[in-house]
């Protein structure tokens, strides 16, 4: 397996964990906070220019004050679309100790609704959701559970995680990865 290194005089930095994908395959990304002057992007903390390898896609997050008049509609459009009609399901995964995991079924008590402001991600809004089974994946049997009802997935997922991993010292989760479609993608690929 080839390595990639980048060399800066007699410094080696050994780079090749950088295409390696997390357990939602999601490459590592970086963040530079830079300024914008005289048409170019100046590291912040070192006021050098910013330069990237080739090819590369960036994303560019600024306060909405330094967007131009010209742009500035389009950074603030939203748009609301149902994802998932009332009655639809999700899953959720909820790790537990030991590298397994519980299988949330979770029922649609109301449309899944996403909106999206500007070109930012699209973002779920508030829906009635009940967990209607759960499941240990390890041993593919069904876990007793108190109901669980909620307002919203993040809202299931603390309620599922306050349940079930007492002790914990974090009950909250990336709702768009860890939730999915029966046999499909995860929450976070039908974001627009």
């Amino acid at each position: 397996m080839k390595t990639n290194q980048y060399q800066d005089g007699d410094n080696k930095v050994n780079r090749r964990k950088e295409s390696i994908e997390d357990y939602y395959g999601n490459l590592p990304t970086a963040e530079i906070d830079a300024i914008y002057k005289n048409g170019k992007f100046y590291d912040y903390d070192t006021d050098e220019e910013v330069v990237l390898q080739e090819d590369t896609v960036v994303k560019i997050k600024t306060h909405l004050r330094g967007v131009t008049d010209k742009d500035f509609e389009r950074h603030i459009n939203k748009v609301r679309k149902e994802i998932l009609p009332t009655g639809s399901f999700l899953y959720m995964r909820l790790p537990m100790k030991n590298k397994s995991y519980f299988i949330l079924k979770i029922k649609l008590l109301s449309s899944l609704i996403m909106m999206k402001i500007g070109n930012k991600k699209s973002t779920c809004e508030s829906c009635r959701c009940s967990v209607i089974e759960i499941m240990d994946f390890k041993s593919k049997k069904t876990v007793y559970f108190e109901p669980i009802n909620a307002n919203s997935l993040n809202q299931i997922f603390f309620l599922a995680s306050m349940q079930f991993r007492k002790d914990n010292r974090s009950h909250t989760a990336n709702i768009y990865e860890c939730t999915f479609l029966k046999g499909g993608p995860a929450l976070e690929y039908l974001r627009f």
